[in-house]
């Protein structure tokens, strides 16, 4: 099964989050979660240009940047993310590892 998810990113801080300088440790997520090595590529561009397409879950690509974002609470950043169905929709923003705003994704009733 793929996933058609846009990622778009806004670096907020003094110094934009380059994904690179902690590839290897968000590679090590990936490989524990069984996920493939493009997402890291994905990831990057997101972060370089603001937006990108990434081939999982948006659930799994919430639980990823939050990971993200404890990882390198140096930076603050804001995401938003567009799942394939209209409620797989969220937004976050990450400051000093923590999220400090949050809006979805919402459930089907």
């Amino acid at each position: 099964m793929s996933f058609h998810t846009i990622l778009q990113t806004a670096n907020l801080g003094d110094e934009p989050l380059h994904i690179d300088d902690i590839g290897d440790r968000v590679l090590a997520i990936l490989d524990r979660d069984g996920i493939h090595h493009d997402l890291l590529s994905d990831l990057r561009e997101s972060f370089n240009t603001g937006e990108s397409v990434c081939g999982v879950h948006s659930e799994y690509l919430l639980r990823l940047l939050e990971a993200v974002a404890a990882i390198a609470p140096q930076y603050h950043f804001e995401v938003r993310c567009f799942g394939e169905e209209f409620r797989h929709t969220w937004i976050r923003e990450f400051s000093g590892g923590r999220t400090i705003f949050e809006a979805g994704p919402w459930e089907y009733k």
